[in-house]
């Protein structure tokens, strides 16, 4: 599978997950479903740190966007949106990587985890370590399962976590290649099917 198909698959979990969290939140089979979904998007942050040309606006656009599309929720109840999560989990990678002197990296990395603690977004330290481990371990897929499985045990008391393994087999197809190139559609659909999801939900109560 090509970075596109690995894309519109994780988008399309994602929305069966964002369907249960809304709409059916008594039925598990939709998240069950759905922990498939962030794994995938993790596992493209990597790829797109691994081909990036230019890691600082990779950063800030994700970064920004995620700033952008949370203003008008900031007095709803939904979860801090995702793109903090990616965006904190790709600076984590970039941080592992750099070659700093003395404490350096101890210190950046810590701030980090406490910015992520305060903030709180979507997966919150267990997706920004995810995407680390997915960096770390890429290739390396028995590590990689056991990685998935102890961080899911770490911090989440429900059995439910564990299914993000599976999205290892479909890490394993990629190709390296791109495919079309329609990256801004993603940027877009994320914040909106939320708030489509989101009103239909109000009008259920």
């Amino acid at each position: 599978m090509n970075t596109f198909q690995i894309k519109l698959l994780a988008a399309i979990l994602m929305v069966v997950d964002h369907v249960g969290y809304f709409l059916y939140p008594s039925e598990s089979l939709f998240r069950i479903v759905g922990r498939l979904s962030f794994p995938l998007f993790a596992f493209l942050i990597v790829q797109g740190y691994k081909y990036t040309k230019n890691f600082n606006k990779f950063f800030l656009r994700l970064f920004l966007f995620a700033n952008i599309i949370h203003i008008p929720v900031l007095w709803q109840d939904i979860p801090v949106n995702i793109f903090y999560t990616l965006s904190f989990g790709l600076l984590l990678i970039k941080i592992y990587e750099e070659d700093l002197e003395g404490g350096k990296k101890a210190i950046l990395a810590s701030g980090l985890i406490v910015l992520t603690l305060v903030l709180n977004p979507d997966y919150s330290l267990y997706g920004v370590f995810l995407i680390l481990l997915i960096h770390v371990y890429q290739g390396q897929w028995g590590k990689l399962a056991f990685a998935f499985m102890a961080l899911g045990i770490l911090f989440y008391n429900v059995h439910i976590q564990l299914y993000a393994v599976l999205a290892i087999p479909i890490m394993m197809t990629y190709n390296g290649k791109l495919g079309p190139k329609i990256k801004w559609f993603f940027y877009v659909f994320y914040p909106s099917h939320i708030g489509v999801l989101y009103f239909m939900s109000e009008r259920l109560r």
